[in-house]
């Protein structure tokens, strides 16, 4: 059974040319019930964003946001692997 974490805890991370725009998981939400229109800025950043998570993703947030995006990668890489730990270990019990 996969771990769920409650909605509206996580960001999203876009990497743009020389930006990096962060929004809300819940966007979609608030873009078909609610109207919100992002940004055109932002659109065009996600329409040509790689995969999330994939190498050039994490590449591209690099290049956009400098050598300080190398410390969030490393510790969202972390903490997704806790995660799956703690999935494993819940499994297990």
């Amino acid at each position: 059974m996969p771990l769920h974490l409650p909605k509206g805890t996580n960001n999203l991370l876009v990497p743009g040319e020389h930006e990096v725009y962060v929004a809300p998981e819940l966007i979609l939400h608030y873009i078909a019930d609610h109207g919100y229109s992002p940004p055109e800025e932002f659109c065009s950043a996600l329409l040509s964003c790689p995969e999330i998570p994939s190498m050039p993703y994490f590449w591209r947030l690099v290049e956009a946001g400098g050598d300080a995006w190398q410390r969030v990668i490393r510790t969202e890489r972390l903490r997704q692997l806790d995660m799956a730990e703690l999935g494993d270990q819940w499994r297990n019990e």
